[in-house]
């Protein structure tokens, strides 16, 4: 759905990477005869990782392929309300250990801006019991975004 991440270059050719996102959420109210039940989910991908650019890019360059991975934690977070005559509410939160590979593209637009594209795939452990459908999120993914370069 969205995230942010900072990329530290090493190197011309190599940035260390920290990003925080929202792979997933997802909202539901169900009304039955004898009550009212709401739930909410949302999964919360936190990675550090590499983009290793291929080939080394020149000085000036605008556009620079790259490859990623990274590897973090998987936060689920999972809350309900239910009345049926009385409110219970429930909340609970779960963490799996995966990662992410990919490949993009950094497009210079001038010398501090840029868009990049990046499309990967995130490899994740089980939850031990589902978040919202789900007990796993593996899956690709595909982002568009805005960045400064200094």
């Amino acid at each position: 759905m969205g995230s942010i991440a900072y990329a530290y270059g090493l190197r011309e050719n190599v940035a260390v990477t920290l990003s925080a996102g929202v792979l997933t959420t997802n909202a539901s109210s169900n009304v039955e005869f004898m009550g009212v039940r709401s739930e909410a989910s949302t999964v919360v991908p936190i990675l550090v990782g590499l983009r290793y650019y291929v080939p080394a890019p020149e000085p000036g360059a605008k556009v620079r392929p790259f490859l990623s991975v990274g590897v973090g934690s998987y936060m689920g977070f999972d809350s309900g309300v239910n009345f049926d005559g009385a409110i219970v509410t429930e909340s609970r939160s779960e963490s799996a250990f995966g990662g992410r590979l990919g490949v993009g593209l950094d497009l210079f637009t001038g010398y501090h801006f840029k868009f990049v594209v990046n499309a990967g795939y995130n490899l994740m452990t089980d939850f031990s019991q589902p978040i919202g459908a789900r007990s796993n999120y593996n899956g690709g993914d595909f982002s568009l975004g805005i960045g400064w370069a200094i």
